[in-house]
């Protein structure tokens, strides 16, 4: 088995088949070599995979969710590096419906090199999507230079959405898609199979760790040097337009609700209070939203089930927490 190099790439690849090719054909281009890659996968994923590209494989055979392969990934890289090799190593958790420009490792590296304050890293993600060759017997990846998402910023009412400017003092955390973690740091935060929260889901998770490295004075960066492209789903699984309508007004719902918890675990009371009238104007939208959407009531309820321990968890990082709340309220915009 190869040593752990600079850059370890984790992917959780569940029905992946359409994606993973480009995927990891996108990794072996790279202009730095120093990349190792770590799938997570069911039974859908080849076993020559090792012999075609430099890759491990983690499979379970039933699909547990995202967060829960992310954190089986993070313990089994943890176990494989050195406490002196922790500071030099990066973590890339990705999806694998993205494709990367060949010098994304090179871009990333050099950005934490540059900065030993950097904890995390915002590529910049272009849309891509496929198209049928000439023969329509091949299919080939669009690039686009139109921007999908520069991660994610934290309005005043609680609320993520996709950042689309290259703005350092708007974003507020990478892309579940495509996110870039200092090993060192990431590691620090507790114990690296249950890095991630799952009850949050895989944005929200990624938003907690991005929140509690931030607390602790880490650093976040816009790397506009590394782009990588991302599918959207509507453009690979057509259907009606009421149906993606529909499907991404859900997804969208899921991070808003969940972003409560969030606020729960991590926000001080004096920017909660600062922040109120935005907050109350959000938590209405929200709740007329509600009356038309009856499934929402049982992850209502699945939300308030998991308060208790949210709050149990907010003490500790309290403790931990080295930025005052004036500075974290203009993380809001």
């Amino acid at each position: 088995m190869k040593e752990a190099t600079r850059v370890i790439v984790h992917v959780a690849a569940w029905q992946a088949r359409a994606y993973l090719p480009d995927f990891l054909s996108s990794l072996d281009a790279q202009t730095v070599r120093e990349v190792q890659t770590l799938v997570v996968g069911d039974a859908h994923v080849p076993d020559r995979l090792g012999v075609l590209h430099d890759v491990m494989t983690l499979r379970q055979f039933h699909q547990p969710s995202f967060v829960r392969a992310h954190n089986a990934a993070l313990a089994f890289s943890a176990a494989r590096l050195s406490k002196e090799a922790l500071a030099s190593h990066l973590i890339v958790i990705a999806h694998p419906d993205v494709v990367f420009d060949t010098r994304f490792v090179e871009a990333i590296c050099a950005a934490f090199d540059a900065d030993p304050t950097m904890m995390v890293g915002v590529p910049v993600l272009r849309r891509a999507r496929f198209s049928l060759a000439e023969d329509i017997e091949f299919r080939e990846v669009e690039r686009d230079e139109q921007i999908d998402r520069i991660g994610y910023v934290m309005t005043r009412g609680r609320e993520l959405q996709k950042n689309t400017v290259a703005d350092p003092a708007r974003v507020f955390s990478p892309s579940e898609a495509c996110a870039v973690f200092r090993a060192s740091a990431l590691f620090a935060l507790g114990t690296p199979g249950s890095l991630l929260d799952e009850p949050l889901g895989e944005a929200q998770s990624i938003v907690d760790v991005v929140w509690r490295l931030r607390a602790r004075g880490g650093g976040i960066r816009i790397v506009e040097e590394a782009i990588a492209w991302h599918h959207g789903h509507e453009s690979v699984y057509p259907s009606a337009w009421w149906r993606r309508f529909w499907s991404e007004e859900s997804r969208a719902a899921r991070i808003q609700r969940r972003t409560g918890l969030l606020s729960i675990k991590h926000d001080a009371l004096a920017n909660r209070l600062a922040h109120a009238p935005w907050i109350l104007f959000v938590f209405m939208k929200r709740w007329v939203g509600y009356l038309f959407d009856p499934v929402s009531y049982l992850r209502i309820l699945q939300m308030c089930a998991y308060i208790p321990q949210v709050w149990r968890a907010r003490r500790a990082l309290a403790a931990e927490r080295t930025i005052p709340p004036a500075a974290m309220r203009r993380w809001m915009v």
